[in-house]
């Protein structure tokens, strides 16, 4: 028996389809605070690749270390060309500016998401920078305990609460 061409098929998603959500807030700078909700696209690393490397670049002239929290608790798996881009971004970013280098929490809970920072972390070598925790309020300990260890300021919004 042949099929016609125009037979419909039945395929499985990647992954279950959900809303996107990146929020990018500086108004903590040096600390940056971002939300990745749902399965990111190429467009949204391009926005928050311009993102950090414009706000690293006013670290860096301010000699400021740069502290970012992402929330990535309701991320999806990313596909693979979305991970590529993380990877070259992180390969191309420089180790360290006057203060040192950026730290970065990532609170994820998800087993699949905590692998994808594990292989982008051993993919770039950069691993040493950035830290995956489980829940915000590590996140908030940790950023604050990076910015105490560099001499800096705590942030507010970090001693609130």
């Amino acid at each position: 028996m042949a099929v016609a061409a125009t037979s419909p098929m039945i395929t499985q998603p990647e992954s279950p389809q959900c809303e996107v959500a990146l929020e990018l807030i500086d108004d903590h700078f040096p600390l940056l605070l971002v939300r990745w909700a749902g399965r990111l696209q190429a467009q949204h690393v391009l926005e928050l690749i311009r993102f950090f490397d414009i706000h690293g670049a006013v670290a860096a002239r301010e000699e400021q270390r740069l502290v970012h929290i992402l929330d990535a608790r309701e991320a999806a798996l990313p596909n693979s060309l979305v991970r590529d881009m993380l990877v070259d971004w992180l390969s191309d970013r420089p180790r360290s500016n006057v203060r040192g280098k950026p730290r970065s929490y990532v609170i994820a809970t998800d087993p699949l998401i905590r692998g994808v920072v594990a292989s982008l972390k051993w993919a770039t070598g950069r691993g040493e920078g950035i830290c995956v925790v489980k829940t915000l309020d590590q996140a908030i300990a940790g950023a604050r305990e990076t910015f105490e260890a560099s001499g800096m300021e705590v942030p507010e919004i970090l001693r609130a609460g």
